[in-house]
């Protein structure tokens, strides 16, 4: 279960789409808790000054599989600007993935929320691409 200072630090790094959806979730995956509270760091050495969005999905193929997926938005002007994000992500999880346990890499999700940068931090006006 999450305390009240590891929700607080949290919601001051990430923001929550559907806070009780994300908080109900964080209460039953404690490791995912301290997953989080570790890699932002790592993240914001990646993607300085990204906004990261925490969000639940659920898999429809999978009944009772939900995962947390961490969305980094990323501000995007060309195509080359969406490649090099892409890169970026890609040689984050290779290095993310050797040091997390497999529970917490089948339970959060990294992924770019490519945004374009007339737009607004929105979902409709992103591309979604799969880091883990």
């Amino acid at each position: 279960m999450a305390s009240g200072a590891q929700v607080r630090q949290l919601s001051e790094w990430y923001t929550f789409r559907d806070r009780g959806a994300v908080l109900t979730f964080l209460d039953r995956n404690p490791a995912v808790v301290e997953a989080l509270l570790s890699i932002h760091g790592q993240l914001m050495h990646f993607f300085p000054g990204a906004q990261i969005f925490l969000q639940i999905v659920h898999d429809h193929e999978i009944p009772y599989h939900d995962k947390l997926v961490a969305f980094i938005g990323i501000p995007t002007a060309t195509r080359d600007s969406a490649q090099d994000a892409v890169r970026t992500l890609l040689e984050f999880v290779v290095q993310w993935r050797q040091t997390v346990p497999s529970v917490v890499q089948q339970r959060l999700g990294l992924n770019l929320e490519l945004q374009s940068s007339e737009s607004a931090v929105k979902r409709d006006d992103s591309h979604f691409l799969s880091g883990v």
